[in-house]
């Protein structure tokens, strides 16, 4: 059968909206108007009527408070199954949409390099060269774990959730510039690849040297980020130089980050404290 709506209500199709027999939704909701149209077309036709929007992706029909489907069995022999509702057409049709959107924002791809680092999942993204893969290359050669390398399927399984998951074709590889493709989890093991991870932090890698404003040597260049409507923490880093040293200075960084990232969890910011100190200092000499 085509029906699609659960009972809570919700579409699994793309689009919902009123009933239209020239450009149909996906979910089709049936109000006063659709059953005045409805009730002029001859008793034969709608079995074909019914069969050609089945045809044109017309998924499922719901009839709303106040309307009536005069040919019920027709849309049944057609492979639909009729939703009725307590609810007017207007109602529904909002209902639906903002669950179909709701939907669709529950899921997002992202590009860059998700790893697990000391618990915590940490999401490196920049430009083209910026030196993301050399960077989780060295994070994984300490002994961390690799998420998903360039399409990170994001999903938000519950409020204040995002968690981040590999393209099942991609699970385990690596793309570094100027070497190719790599199988971390034979160059690691198994333990150097992760099916998923909770998306705790973003490390922007950015090019240039701008030098750093007062309040950032204190808490760092910060900034927040919404993804699927969940503020995620974002640290910008300056991308790394092309030496090995500078490399792993930044791996050091992004170790720091993310056990510091553990801590402003747990309720400790370390900027924070070392201002409390200092005014606490200050107040004492006056």
């Amino acid at each position: 059968m085509r029906a699609i709506i659960a009972a809570t209500g919700r579409s699994h199709g793309k689009t919902a909206g009123f009933f239209n027999p020239v450009h149909p939704s996906t979910t089709q909701v049936l109000g006063e108007a659709g059953t005045h149209y409805l009730s002029t077309v001859a008793p034969p036709d709608q079995g074909a009527l019914a069969r050609k929007l089945a045809a044109r992706g017309m998924a499922a029909l719901i009839v709303a408070r106040g309307a009536a489907l005069p040919q019920a069995a027709a849309w049944t022999a057609a492979g639909f199954e009729p939703q009725y509702r307590d609810q007017p057409a207007h109602e529904i049709v909002h209902a639906l949409r903002r669950d179909l959107a709701a939907g669709e924002a529950r899921q997002q791809v992202v590009h860059g390099v998700l790893l697990e680092v000391h618990g915590v999942g940490v999401l490196i993204e920049g430009a083209a060269a910026s030196g993301k893969s050399t960077l989780a290359l060295d994070l994984l050669s300490r002994g961390h774990a690799l998420v998903a390398d360039d399409a990170v399927e994001l999903t938000r399984s519950a409020p204040g959730l995002v968690l981040g998951r590999c393209p099942p074709v991609l699970q385990g590889f690596l793309e570094a510039r100027g070497l190719g493709i790599v199988d971390i989890r034979r160059m690691h093991g198994p333990r150097a690849v992760r099916d998923q991870a909770r998306l705790d932090l973003v490390v922007k890698l950015a090019r240039g040297r701008r030098p750093l404003r007062a309040a950032e040597r204190l808490a760092g260049r910060r900034s927040t980020r919404r993804l699927l409507g969940e503020p995620v923490p974002v640290l910008t880093l300056a991308a790394p130089a092309r030496s090995a040293a500078a490399g792993h200075n930044l791996a050091a960084l992004v170790e720091a980050a993310c056990l510091d990232r553990r801590l402003r969890l747990d309720g400790i910011e370390a900027d924070a404290t070392l201002a409390r100190r200092q005014a606490r200092a200050i107040r004492s000499r006056q």
